[in-house]
């Protein structure tokens, strides 16, 4: 979860953990709530760019890993013999 800061209150990442038991917390409470969460960081605004860019590469290495794995690439010896089998 992600959570910009504002003018009056830090903002905050939270990660959740796969097994971990979730509290939600309520409308105003969010911030006050993450800083008592170990899977939770706050931070100010002057670290937005540097939260911004941890955020970026954890949704991309989530992302990445539920992408197909890309196929092998066929050694030149196995199209040798597909192209020997075709004659």
């Amino acid at each position: 979860q992600w959570k910009r800061p504002g003018p009056l209150v830090n903002g905050f990442i939270q990660f959740t953990v796969p097994g971990g038991v979730e509290v939600r917390s309520g409308f105003g409470s969010q911030t006050a709530s993450a800083s008592r969460d170990e899977n939770s960081v706050t931070f100010d605004k002057k670290r937005i760019p540097e939260f911004e860019a941890l955020r970026d590469a954890v949704e991309g290495a989530i992302a990445a890993l539920r992408e197909p794995p890309a196929p092998a690439a066929a050694s030149l010896a196995d199209e040798l013999t597909k192209l020997g089998a075709l004659l």
